[in-house]
């Protein structure tokens, strides 16, 4: 899980999190799990957000995205077998 917000972290952070993970797990699939909301306040992140965070993780080895508190996104973001197309 990388909480980019709650670590007031950039997108550059969650590259690096995940492409760390990603040379540790050599053999597994990594799935990088995503923030949905923007720390403590719980402010939805827009489909768009979700989006470029998903493409950053997935341009470094992760094999897809999850999302946490799935329950606080106002639009699903796009699968990502379609982001990659």
């Amino acid at each position: 899980m990388a909480y980019k917000y709650d670590y007031n972290a950039g997108r550059n952070w969650l590259k690096d999190v995940t492409e760390y993970v990603v040379k540790k797990a050599k053999y597994s699939k990594v799935v990088t799990v995503l923030q949905t909301y923007k720390g403590s306040s719980t402010t939805k992140l827009s489909k768009s957000e979700l989006e470029s965070d998903a493409k950053a993780v997935m341009s470094v080895g992760s094999y897809g995205y999850s999302l946490f508190r799935y329950g606080l996104i106002s639009s699903y973001p796009t699968s990502a077998e379609k982001l990659t197309s």
